[in-house]
């Protein structure tokens, strides 16, 4: 690498006199040999062990594009970005004869970076490796937007790996606009998988239509996790769950990115497809913070409660801004509930900006009175003792 420096300083010198501008390009150059020397090093490192079966190595982050967060501390995995398209035959390869690895991370290409280091070729030798991999039980899909799904990373090829993997149990779709056609048609091939999550994603509503689609061609699928759930979405979303080809036990609607909420309108359309499921036992609404559902929302999900029929078991109302006159409410659906409800959790809903939409000590305690009310002996025969009401993160639950 010196020798590098050096024949570099004397192409500078020859064609620039300013000292200070050649000792700052030597300097930049230098930092990127050196980083390119490491990603080198790096990738020798983890394709050894990926041909050497290293059990040790049980979660990889492939970046298809450069820099990419290579050192970023948000990581899943151990990171590779390949350097040009010769290795990734070799990638795929060794992908394919591992049985150690458990989850694998696929970021797409950027659209900016236009000079693309491999062919469309590369990328099919890639994907023929990986279809043999029979042990990664999660695949997380980073980035995949219409702009670039196609020629530049066609996601589709990923279809034999999805469909012979019998080990494959969840899929993410993670940091994207909006979902690209292939991604919603790739998930009808994951015939095993039990758990689809959309994590930081907006999806627009002629795309959810063509996910549900897939969904529920999935057998084995019991949860499902939508981010950044609003208002627009939610005649789609009651659609699915009236289906009678949905076996979800799990579902969370969550909110997200620029304060896409759930609103009032938006209970009045899903809580009675909610309630048409006989399979459902978990709601999560988690994060639902903006004030977008009023005291009229909540009591449209408190029919689910108090309802005879309803299978809810664990109900999620995490940073929802439930204030002391929603808690109230609850206390009183809590009491009616006749123990189906198990777990009721409400961490956040007393830490959040704004004093009108907190839940304090009087309502925490009209909740905890509902489920162990020791007043008296007949209040306490009276009450609902198998719900466990947390304010804060409780793993059983999770």
């Amino acid at each position: 690498m010196g020798d590098d420096i050096h024949e570099y300083y004397d192409a500078l010198v020859d064609t620039v006199d300013n000292e200070n501008i050649i000792s700052n390009n030597v300097e930049t150059i230098r930092r990127s040999l050196v980083e390119s020397e490491s990603v080198r090093s790096r990738n020798g490192d983890v394709l050894g062990r990926l041909r050497a079966n290293d059990q040790s190595l049980t979660e990889l982050e492939i970046f298809f594009h450069r820099g990419g967060g290579w050192w970023s501390e948000d990581n899943r995995g151990v990171p590779y970005s390949p350097a040009g398209g010769g290795e990734l035959g070799w990638l795929g390869y060794f992908i394919g004869r591992n049985n150690g690895l458990k989850i694998l991370t696929i970021h797409a290409p950027q659209l900016q970076q236009n000079e693309s280091i491999w062919s469309r070729g590369h990328l099919e030798f890639f994907f023929r490796g990986l279809k043999r991999n029979k042990s990664i039980q999660h695949l997380f899909l980073e980035g995949m937007e219409p702009n670039i799904i196609g020629e530049l990373f066609p996601v589709l090829d990923l279809a034999p790996f999805v469909q012979n993997n019998s080990s494959l149990n969840k899929i993410t779709i993670g940091s994207c606009a909006d979902v690209d056609r292939q991604v919603a048609s790739l998930l009808q091939f994951a015939e095993t998988v039990q758990f689809v999550s959309f994590h930081n994603v907006w999806i627009s509503n002629e795309i959810f239509g063509e996910v549900s689609r897939s969904l529920c061609m999935l057998p084995q699928l019991e949860r499902l996790s939508l981010k950044n759930v609003g208002p627009r979405l939610c005649a789609e979303i009651a659609a699915f769950l009236q289906r009678n080809d949905t076996n979800l036990r799990s579902f969370e609607l969550s909110g997200g990115m620029d304060g896409d909420s759930i609103n009032d309108e938006g209970m009045d359309i899903l809580v009675p497809a909610i309630a048409s499921s006989n399979t459902l036992t978990e709601l999560d609404f988690n994060g639902n913070q903006h004030g977008e559902i009023t005291t009229r929302g909540w009591q449209t999900l408190l029919t689910l409660l108090e309802s005879p029929t309803s299978n809810l078991k664990i109900l999620n109302l995490a940073a929802t801004a439930l204030g002391d006159g929603e808690a109230l409410l609850f206390a009183r659906a809590l009491a009616n509930n006749n123990g189906r409800l198990k777990a009721l959790l409400l961490e956040e809903n007393s830490s959040l900006w704004d004093v009108n939409k907190r839940m304090t000590a009087a309502g925490r305690k009209a909740l905890l009175t509902s489920v162990f009310d020791v007043s008296s002996f007949n209040s306490l025969m009276q009450s609902n003792h198998t719900c466990a009401v947390t304010y804060e993160i409780c793993a059983p639950f999770r």
